[in-house]
């Protein structure tokens, strides 16, 4: 967008159908008609400021500005619906010195990120594994496979659908000391301990070394 590309605003009331700048107002914004093809009005009013016109004539406030290293950049404001000039030219200068656009692209990355880390923490449960990887490669070729997984379903229910990396050994261990105190015979109680940790084991052993995990275990 070098400035040599822009002619000035055109005076009097003809439309504007091409590149221009000059100082836009709404007399000038309501002289801008479709074209059929995008072209953008500069405003010298706030340096970087821009109304970008769209081929079926939408309008939109920019900043156009270069980042840090010297590449050019344009940041959406709002469109003169919501931004009249004089907001527009009050938020570019607040942008101004900024890189507003690798602001949004990092806060845009980080929402992806933090939907994948959710939807990953989902498949990262107890239940998850125990219904997945843990009883297709271990349970199901057990005798008593089935079992081992409605032990460990009922006796573990309050933490079966949390994610396996916030799981702590105080969690675990406050629901076996319940059991103890409900009155659980010790045989019990490590019989289903002893299952968990089982699970547990091939969890880490997948995650750490990619699969084969302890598939050699007896049932």
């Amino acid at each position: 967008m070098a400035s040599a590309q822009f002619s000035k605003i055109p005076t009097g009331s003809s439309s504007i159908t091409s590149a221009c700048k000059g100082s836009i107002t709404q007399t000038v914004i309501q002289r801008i008609e479709a074209t059929g093809k995008r072209f953008t009005v500069r405003d010298i009013g706030q340096p970087g400021l821009i109304l970008r016109v769209g081929a079926s004539g939408s309008l939109t406030w920019a900043l156009d500005y270069k980042d840090r290293e010297g590449k050019r950049q344009t940041y959406r404001i709002g469109t003169p619906k919501n931004y009249s000039v004089k907001d527009a030219r009050d938020e570019a200068q607040k942008l101004v010195g900024s890189d507003p656009a690798a602001e949004k692209r990092c806060k845009k990355l980080a929402e992806t990120m933090a939907k994948q880390e959710k939807k990953f923490a989902k498949s990262r449960t107890l239940r998850a594994y125990l219904d997945g990887k843990y009883r297709r490669r271990i349970l199901d070729h057990r005798r008593t496979g089935e079992n081992t997984r409605n032990l460990i379903l009922f006796s573990f229910e309050k933490i079966l659908d949390q994610d396996m990396c916030t799981l702590t050994v105080g969690q675990v261990e406050d629901i076996v000391a319940k059991m103890i105190k409900d009155g659980t015979k010790p045989q019990s109680v490590n019989r289903k301990r002893s299952a968990l940790v089982a699970l547990l084991n091939c969890v880490f052993r997948f995650l750490l070394f990619g699969g084969g995990c302890c598939a050699h275990q007896s049932g």
